[in-house]
């Protein structure tokens, strides 16, 4: 990473890293290799740090795993390299219906932090909204989630890792 600041990205899950495939049987939406794979590049060519931002946070949030039990479930699902470069979650929702409050909760996380010298939002709803616009969004298809197109997104807007 560069020398002159932090790199973060706010990550968001579903319709991310899955097309929101739900499985009834595992009562959960399952994570797309490929989409995986995009988000090793960004984060082997960035170097960035990442801060959960999707609705999986509540896990941690919630109490029912540590951030680093996070990490190490994203791991099994093939997200390499991530282990202390998850830094954190954005809060607790207070308007669930406004998809804009996402983009609220990232401005607050960054308020308490010192040395980002670059953020970018990645999540497949339009989170940053007012308040909010002056971090870059790159919004994927919910239904296809992150592309190789995206990725390349996300690297220019992080910048290369030193």
């Amino acid at each position: 990473m560069s020398r002159d600041g932090r790199a973060v990205l706010f990550l968001d899950i579903d319709g991310v890293l899955n097309g929101h495939e739900f499985d009834a049987k595992a009562e959960s939406a399952g994570l797309r290799r490929d989409c995986v794979d995009r988000l090793n590049r960004v984060l082997d060519e960035t170097g960035c740090e990442v801060v959960l931002s999707s609705a999986w946070r509540y896990m941690v949030l919630g109490g029912a795993m540590t951030l680093s039990g996070f990490g190490y479930l994203l791991r099994t699902h093939g997200v390499r390299n991530l282990g202390p470069r998850l830094v954190g979650t954005t809060g607790h929702d207070t308007q669930t219906e406004d998809p804009t409050e996402r983009g609220r909760l990232v401005v607050a996380w960054l308020m308490g932090q010192c040395g980002v010298r670059r953020a970018v939002v990645l999540d497949d709803m339009a989170v940053c909204g007012e308040g909010s616009a002056h971090i870059p969004l790159v919004q994927t298809d919910g239904k296809t989630g992150l592309t190789d197109a995206d990725a390349d997104r996300l690297i220019a807007l992080l910048g290369r890792a030193s």
